[in-house]
């Protein structure tokens, strides 16, 4: 609290006559920043999505939460999906991202089951991305970088005979990912599996509902 007192030019008092402590401030920056995966969607106004493909409106959802968490890593480390600030963008981004499934088929409780998936993957794929910047900035260098100068000592200690399928897949995706982990191509590869599968409870909802 001080802190941001401090760099808004006020004193620690003032601002607490504006939020009761640490906690409160954090829901509101928790609450403003999700007004930008609104904002990314189209806002709350339109009652009808405009995309009638269900996939691509869940697709446009997932998106818009990775860029948002891009913008603003540090969401990952304080936002809850348990408890988060009801404010109105909370609730407008929730609003949306139900929506999206509007005309699938699914049960209600099968629409806040595939929201919470779609934003548990969104979250771990961008938290790659957070762990692989964090590790070059304490590091000074890439990902590249690091695995060139390891190499070295691996091939002298790595035994193929006893971890042949390693040995097959792991320099393979290596020289695709250009790293041990592309948390990007993690990302994509990971989305459209999710929305396979979401496919395929949406098909056998759709089959049930069928005389």
């Amino acid at each position: 609290m001080r802190r941001v007192a401090s760099e808004l030019g006020v004193g620690a008092m003032t601002l607490y006559t504006w939020v009761p402590g640490k906690g409160e401030l954090l829901d509101l920056m928790v609450e403003t920043v999700l007004g930008e995966v609104v904002d990314l969607l189209g806002g709350l106004k339109p009652t009808t999505p405009p995309d009638p493909d269900w996939r691509a409106r869940l697709e446009a959802v997932a998106r818009a939460n990775w860029t948002v968490l891009e913008r603003h890593p540090w969401l990952l480390q304080v936002a809850t999906l348990g408890r988060p600030p009801l404010g109105p963008n909370v609730m407008a981004k929730y609003e949306i991202e139900l929506r999206a499934l509007d005309g699938t088929g699914l049960g209600e409780v099968d629409v806040d089951a595939v929201v919470t998936l779609v934003n548990g993957f969104v979250g771990g794929a961008a938290r790659g991305v957070v762990e692989q910047a964090a590790a070059r900035e304490a590091t000074g260098t890439t990902e590249e970088q690091w695995w060139r100068a390891v190499e070295p000592y691996v091939a002298q200690v790595f035994d193929a005979e006893a971890y042949p399928t390693v040995a097959r897949v792991g320099p393979v995706a290596g020289e695709a990912n250009q790293a041990a982990y592309d948390p990007r191509r993690a990302f994509e590869f990971g989305l459209a599996r999710l929305l396979d599968g979401v496919a395929v409870l949406v098909d056998a909802a759709g089959a049930a509902g069928r005389p």
